[in-house]
């Protein structure tokens, strides 16, 4: 996920769930969305598949490749 140098450096090595409060306060709308993929909290394998089928299924309609 792209966010600001500033930012990466504030929530650097960080667990996850502490990230996850950082982007819940965050301006930008991908940032915000990124609870609606995590697992009770947790980043994993298939919170990744989630967001890489919503990006493709936006990639595919918006540019129709």
């Amino acid at each position: 996920m792209l966010i600001a140098g500033s930012h990466n450096i504030s929530i650097g090595n960080k667990p996850f769930k502490d990230k996850l409060q950082s982007y819940q306060n965050s301006p930008m709308a991908q940032h915000g969305e990124i609870k609606d993929f995590a697992n009770g909290g947790i980043w994993d394998k298939d919170s990744i598949n989630k967001r890489h089928e919503k990006l493709k299924a936006f990639i595919l309609s918006t540019w129709s490749l």
